[in-house]
């Protein structure tokens, strides 16, 4: 920064007084009459002149090079067999786990519980995970938030490429079965498969779940309800 009692032409044109203080730049020689223009021009010009530097230049190359070489060996890691969720004794640690997940509440539109398994879940998820399917599987439905209509709805064991759904209904459905009407007519109406169990009767719906959930056989879009009144 210097000051002058000889008149200068600042950038807009104009001469500038003897009264007045010229913010010159030491680093580009550009002259600011207004000290905060000059503090943001000094910041990004110090940035342009140090990466001129041959030195500051070669260390900053360097460190993206070392950054971009960690990143690549990580990946290679995850990839090979060095990623411990490969090893056997590791996954079957996680899947033990999946029975304890604690998860969170889930928002107001949505069809899920936010809560953990029930025990006839869990029952229903030994038999389910052999055959590939996933756990609390959510379903968009296009709808707006606040709009009064359910923003996405969560399937208790899905298999999305098959859309093939499996409910276990506790006791809490008895009390809810236009919420339940209403899901199922969504899933069915966009080609969804629904196999509905009383929680009660998990264990007993083995060998119907496994003929359902066979895959020799063809899924049509519809809900099946077990009962032992076939």
């Amino acid at each position: 920064m210097s000051t002058t009692s000889t008149p200068k032409v600042g950038r807009s044109g104009r001469e500038v007084s003897s009264l007045e203080t010229i913010f010159s730049c030491d680093r580009c020689g550009r002259t600011f009459q207004n000290g905060r223009s000059y503090a943001g021009h000094r910041t990004s010009c110090l940035g342009r002149n140090a990466l001129a530097n041959p030195e500051v230049h070669r260390r900053a190359m360097e460190k993206r090079s070392q950054n971009l070489e960690y990143c690549a060996r990580l990946a290679e890691r995850m990839r090979g067999a060095k990623n411990p969720a490969k090893r056997p004794e590791v996954r079957a640690k996680i899947r033990k786990g999946w029975d304890h997940e604690v998860r969170l509440p889930y928002g107001r539109g949505a069809g899920g519980k936010g809560r953990g398994k029930t025990t006839s879940e869990k029952e229903a998820w030994r038999i389910l995970e052999p055959l590939r399917f996933v756990s609390e599987h959510r379903v968009l439905t296009g709808s707006k938030k606040g709009g009064g209509r359910a923003t996405w709805y969560s399937l208790d064991f899905a298999q999305p490429n098959r859309k093939l759904a499996v409910e276990v209904d506790g006791s809490s459905h008895q009390n809810r079965a236009e919420v339940d009407e209403r899901k199922d007519a969504f899933l069915v109406a966009h080609g969804w498969t629904v196999l509905r169990i009383p929680a009660d009767l998990v264990l007993e719906a083995r060998g119907w779940l496994m003929e359902r959930c066979s895959l020799s056989r063809p899924l049509l879009p519809g809900v099946e309800r077990f009962s032992t009144l076939r």
